[in-house]
């Protein structure tokens, strides 16, 4: 396992080939690797790992940590699909609605911070067929009673 040649200059020779080798060891934890090495480091190292891999109670953490780390990281993925999805419905709304002239800001500030994707579904099939952004209101309160949000309730400035 030490690659390391001689310059003259060891004490950082000693310390780059300490880090090399212990780059491999890493790369490849075994009792092998921990033997072909010179460096005393590694194989008191290596002694630890083997203490901690016989140990049922640090197994036992481990497979804990690594459960914990593994639903943490499920559920971060389904968060983040979650949002995109909304993020994407919410954006569609937008452009249909755009096509009818400028949005007002309450409008789209409401419909971007909607978190169900089920309301949101609803309001672009409503979106879809609205002719004009007062249309899209006036059905989408029409239609949707289980949640009227603040922008429903709200005049548009300018419409009569």
């Amino acid at each position: 396992m030490s690659r390391c040649i001689s310059s003259g200059d060891t004490s950082k020779e000693q310390s780059v080939c300490e880090s090399l080798n212990f780059m491999e060891y890493i790369g490849k934890t075994t009792d092998e690797t921990a033997e072909n090495t010179d460096s005393k480091k590694i194989k008191r190292i290596h002694e630890r790992v083997k203490q901690v891999r016989k140990s049922e109670k640090a197994g036992v953490r481990l497979m804990q940590k690594w459960e914990e780390l593994a639903y943490e990281r499920e559920d971060g993925i389904a968060e983040g699909m979650a949002k995109g999805l909304t993020t994407g419905i919410a954006s569609s709304i937008l452009e249909l609605l755009e096509d009818s002239g400028p949005i007002p800001l309450n409008l789209r500030e409401e419909i971007m911070a909607e978190t169900s994707a089920e309301l949101l579904k609803k309001w672009l099939r409503i979106a879809a067929r609205a002719k004009n952004i007062e249309e899209f209101i006036e059905n989408a309160l029409l239609k949707i009673r289980e949640k009227a949000p603040a922008f429903l309730l709200r005049p548009i400035a300018g419409a009569q």
